[in-house]
């Protein structure tokens, strides 16, 4: 049995909680499902909060940090982290809060959610193609292009993709020095996370 320490994240759709060890029937079906890395994480992290819909709307930032808080309460396993990863598990209320959305002049930017990583691994080929659809999932407004959709609330996995492709399309029509500009303003801010 593992024990698992207090679970808080600072997102306002996650009440402080605790995780619970993998069943070994929910291990048999991840390992079952296609080979897509970012599906296996929702499914694993839906298994451990027990809520499927909050393991695809968690960031990347606090997917990774609850895989990496699961894993460093394994002791003599193969999931066993050799380490001291005491410094990231600090609780969200003791260090600088996770930013959500960033912006500057130019661009409003938000963080990946497993959702979007989903799709993005789903619909991508190549690191041009996750470029251009991270950028178009994060960007949720940019000053100098009138047209820019607007992603639904609470949108379907299949609202999201389209409204991905419309924004790429759109991304890829930009002339070269428009795009480098605001790429590297997209980088800046992405950073920012």
């Amino acid at each position: 049995m593992l024990n698992f320490p207090y679970t808080e994240l600072p997102t306002n759709h996650y009440k402080p909680s605790f995780m619970r060890e993998l069943k070994l029937g929910e291990a048999i079906q991840i390992a079952r499902m296609p080979q897509l890395l970012e599906a296996h994480l929702t499914a694993f992290l839906g298994f451990i909060l027990g809520d499927k819909t909050l393991a695809l709307a968690l960031t990347i930032q606090e997917r990774y940090y609850l895989l990496m808080l699961y894993r460093t309460c394994q002791h003599n396993t193969d999931l066993a982290l050799v380490g001291d990863y005491k410094h990231y598990f600090i609780q969200p209320s003791q260090r600088l809060i996770w930013t959500h959305q960033q912006q500057d002049d130019q661009l409003t930017l938000v963080q990946l959610t497993g959702q979007y990583a989903e799709i993005l691994e789903e619909l991508c080929e190549d690191v041009v193609d996750w470029t251009l659809g991270a950028m178009a999932l994060q960007c949720q407004d940019i000053k100098d292009i009138e047209q820019w959709p607007t992603m639904p609330i609470a949108a379907t996995r299949d609202q999201v993709a389209q409204v991905m492709r419309e924004r790429i399309a759109l991304l890829e029509a930009l002339p070269d020095n428009t795009f480098d500009n605001l790429y590297a303003h997209y980088q800046h801010l992405d950073e920012q996370f």
